[in-house]
């Protein structure tokens, strides 16, 4: 909030920290704000306002900001997840922007007929043809990877040529993020978002109590594990899988 308020009048979150704010992706120190400059909201910015980067924290100006691209969450001003995407689109690479419009179709708060109106009315945006090539291919078996850490997960054991695992199965009754059947190992993602909280927490030991009394493995792994310790990450799961009977570096989604 003290951001937007830095970006006087006609602010708002935007970019990686509306998406960060919406959930999508796992939140960064570094803060986006939009400044609407059209004539309703054209006044004197503040002192040291500029279009460049300053420390932790990023100015965007522009003339286009509509009522519609606008809400709050948390009560903090941020734009739209129809609004957020296209801008992301301008500074994601195609994988990390498919990632978050999976994430954001998984948490119910977009379709793919509102991806569609996004490219509709985006065109001339920077990296709308991005957007416009992952509405004409978006699909059930791309959105089964449902949120950023998973494709990283996923990423990181294909460089590692460890065995493809299934994603978001049922075990024993219960959803998991990844299995490797034939080994009995479950790895479960603990997510910035998903697994907040005493009951969730709770929940989470229940079910993998009862997973374990079933005959399986369960590996959780965080954020932090994946992404800053994959080496750590990959010598857990080669261990755990050499320890079952097979371990061939072969898809197991059969």
């Amino acid at each position: 909030m003290a951001a937007v308020l830095a970006g006087g009048p006609g602010s708002v979150l935007s970019h990686r920290s509306a998406a960060g704010l919406w959930g999508l992706i796992h939140p960064i120190n570094r803060l986006d704000v939009t400044r609407n400059s059209s004539s309703a909201h054209r006044r004197e910015p503040p002192v040291g306002w500029s279009n460049v980067i300053q420390p932790n924290l990023i100015f965007h100006r522009t003339g286009h900001l509509p009522p519609g691209d606008i809400t709050l969450l948390d009560r903090i001003p941020v734009t739209s997840v129809l609004r957020t995407l296209p801008d992301l689109a301008g500074v994601f690479s195609r994988s990390r922007l498919g990632s978050v419009a999976s994430e954001a179709e998984r948490l119910g708060i977009l379709s793919l007929d509102e991806l569609a109106s996004i490219v509709e009315r985006g065109r001339g945006w920077k990296g709308i043809g991005v957007l416009r090539e992952l509405a004409e291919e978006w699909s059930p078996e791309q959105t089964a990877t449902r949120s950023e850490l998973e494709s990283e997960f996923l990423d990181l054991c294909a460089r590692s040529a460890i065995p493809v695992p299934r994603v978001n199965s049922t075990v024993e009754g219960f959803e998991v993020d990844c299995s490797w059947p034939r080994s009995k190992l479950l790895v479960e993602l603990d997510g910035f978002a998903y697994h907040s909280g005493r009951g969730a927490f709770e929940r989470d030991r229940q079910r993998d109590a009862a997973l374990q009394l079933s005959g399986h493995r369960v590996l959780r792994l965080t954020h932090r594990m994946v992404i800053d310790q994959p080496d750590e990450t990959i010598r857990q799961l080669r261990g755990l899988l050499a320890s079952s009977d097979d371990a061939s570096p072969v898809s197991e989604d059969r």
